[in-house]
């Protein structure tokens, strides 16, 4: 162990795979194969994979309370064709194990982007800027904001942007799309996904792009989670326009009410490593369920909702949607020549979910 650095068992297991086969005595049994034996069959990995595209790529962590939560409603509605053997395996089965049997379906796919938010020019220095640590505690009500521009490798002429507002506390995203940058189609988005989330709006934080920089907001920085849907490609059209708007009204309510996330709960550095340690994933909608400070009334009407709701149907809507979003995407060389750039690329996106087909 002090040489290789292998466990006993592993060194042992490793000797006897390279040993000559031994001569088998007169009527004995052939031993099994080394390591432990495999608990799932190949079909179930082929419907894991199908389940994996329909919802949006997940990761083992948030997939394995996803599968736990959707499998018996999926069988119910007559979704998916699950098998009883297959579904009492798909609840049951490890992050790990999902993890494992994905593993060389996730190699084919790689993303790739870039982001167009600069440091505002004027009250930047200004204004308040609340840290993480002070959202710690937060209730619901106390949201992120992000811009996202879908500019399709180059920031020159009108393209759409995507609005995106988090809130803190149950993860639950409302993405809106605008026609661009402008403080006046950012300030309409920030009133639609204020009407639609399912409890008061009490705080908004932004980036520091000068969309938001100005006298009625303050100032920080928030991941997105649009690109997921969307991929990287330019979107400039009118059709691409209400496209968006159509994709969002369907991709909110996946994020929202089935597709599990996990929280950053403690983050600490030993020497140049910094760990990090999250809580279990849980879906949006069920933090607001679960939350104290969520009234009666609002949880009353989210149970309503996603008693309504076809998981299986939303998924294929959204794939459906991304297909034609892809078809209406503006190539690079419609820019204008002036606004050209010399040697630019047009890295469009690839959507996971579209591989298989």
């Amino acid at each position: 162990m002090t040489t290789t650095g292998y466990d006993r068992k592993y060194a042992a297991s490793l000797l006897a795979a390279d040993a000559p086969p031994r001569q088998a005595e007169k009527g004995a049994v052939p031993a099994a194969h080394l390591g432990r034996p495999r608990c799932y069959p190949p079909a179930l990995r082929e419907k894991l994979i199908e389940l994996w595209y329909l919802f949006d790529c997940l990761c083992g962590k948030r997939l394995a309370p996803l599968l736990r939560q959707t499998v018996p409603v999926l069988r119910e509605l007559g979704e998916c064709c699950i098998d009883d053997e297959t579904a009492a395996l798909l609840v049951c089965i490890s992050a790990a194990s999902i993890d494992r049997l994905l593993a060389e379906e996730k190699r084919r796919h790689n993303l790739r982007g870039s982001s167009i938010t600069r440091p505002g020019a004027f009250l930047k220095r200004q204004i308040p800027i609340r840290t993480f640590a002070e959202w710690n505690d937060a209730v619901p009500g106390f949201v992120e904001a992000d811009l996202v521009a879908h500019d399709g490798g180059s920031s020159c002429g009108d393209f759409l942007c995507s609005f995106t507002m988090t809130d803190v506390a149950t993860g639950w995203t409302e993405p809106v799309v605008q026609l661009n940058r402008a403080q006046k189609w950012t300030f309409q988005s920030i009133q639609t996904a204020r009407e639609r989330l399912p409890f008061p709006l009490l705080g908004f934080d932004s980036d520091n792009g000068s969309e938001f920089v100005n006298r009625f907001f303050v100032e920080q920085k928030n991941n997105s989670v649009i690109r997921r849907c969307v991929g990287y490609p330019r979107y400039e059209s009118p059709r691409a326009l209400a496209v968006l708007s159509e994709l969002y009204a369907q991709y909110r309510l996946l994020v929202n009410f089935f597709l599990p996330s996990a929280k950053l709960i403690v983050r600490t550095r030993d020497g140049s490593k910094v760990i990090r340690r999250h809580d279990a994933a849980r879906t949006p909608c069920d933090r607001v369920l679960d939350h104290p400070a969520v009234s009666v009334a609002d949880k009353e009407r989210l149970r309503a909702l996603k008693l309504t709701l076809n998981p299986a149907k939303i998924a294929r809507s959204i794939a459906e949607l991304q297909r034609t979003l892809v078809s209406v995407a503006a190539p690079i060389n419609h820019v204008p020549n002036r606004w050209r750039l010399q040697g630019a690329s047009h890295p469009h996106g690839r959507f996971p979910r579209f591989a298989s087909s």
